[in-house]
This record gives C-alpha cells, sequence and structure tokens, in this order.
C-alpha cells in the first residue's frame, strides 16, 4: 500500500532552530511545507527523532510563529556537505491560524500548547 501524499507548497522561508533544552541558536532556509510538516535544507546532520524548538519568519508579519518539531527523515545532498530533513510540526493552535491560509488541508496538523 502507497502512502497518500501531502500536498506540498513552495515555503522559502528563514527558519532559526535549537535542539530542545539546547541553548545554541541555528538558521536555515525552508524548502516547502506541507500538512504534516517542513521540508529544510540544512549545515549539519541531526540524527533522526531529534526534538526541536522553532521560530518561523513569514515576510508577512514581524513576529516569528513558534512551533516543536522532530526530525522524521534526513540526507546528505549528493556532491554537497549540507543535509535535507524533514521535520514534523507541533504548533499551538494560535499559530496554527496563522498558517491555515498557506494550505486548504492546514488545520489537520496536531496542535499542542507548549
Amino acid at each position: 500500500m502507497m502512502k497518500k501524499r501531502s500536498e506540498r507548497l513552495s515555503f522559502f522561508e528563514p527558519i532559526q532552530f535549537r535542539v530542545k533544552n539546547g541553548f545554541l541558536l541555528h538558521g536555515c532556509v525552508a524548502k516547502d511545507i506541507s500538512d504534516k510538516g517542513l521540508r529544510v535544507r540544512l549545515e549539519k546532520f541531526l540524527a533522526l527523532g531529534t526534538d526541536l524548538e522553532l521560530k518561523i519568519q513569514l515576510q508577512q508579519r514581524s513576529e516569528p510563529i513558534l512551533a516543536m518539531g522532530k526530525i522524521k527523515w534526513i540526507k546528505q545532498l549528493p556532491d554537497q556537505e549540507c543535509f535535507e530533513a524533514g521535520i514534523d510540526l507541533i504548533i499551538d493552535k494560535g499559530s496554527l491560524k496563522i498558517l491555515e491560509h498557506l494550505l486548504p488541508n492546514y488545520d489537520q496538523i496536531a496542535t499542542k500548547n507548549f
């Protein structure tokens, strides 16, 4: 049985992240977004299942959207020293409303207050 792929939307927005409960802040750029999560390009390897604290900056807003995420998959890009990764998102209800206009099915993301 094949998995049904989620609708993806090009989403080239800056993201700041840190490993949950960590101190060091890192940056990356998203490549696309779906009702399941984000695809991003990373400069360093992160292990599967790594919990992240995310700040997603949208051009239309001065304040970033805060979210939690988990590395779902990661692969090294051919002939490059960087990685592409999938991040499952868990966002609060307020931030979810901001993102709903991006995708028609965005309300299917699991919500969690943190």
